[in-house]
């Protein structure tokens, strides 16, 4: 009975994202966000020029 418990517990997440089938953790999404916004950041200060004249 304890085992079925902590079965029932493990499989039951209310904060997860199902997409096709597949669970989705929100930590995993957040933590592409960051990657995503670190790189876009990243890319755009690159491009920025800033003339000394």
């Amino acid at each position: 009975m304890v085992q079925r418990k902590m079965n029932e517990k493990q499989s039951t997440n209310d904060a997860a994202l199902k997409i096709l089938g597949w669970t989705i953790n929100p930590s995993l999404i957040n933590e592409i966000f960051m990657t995503v916004l670190s790189l876009a950041l990243f890319v755009l200060e690159k491009t920025l020029v800033i003339s000394t004249d």
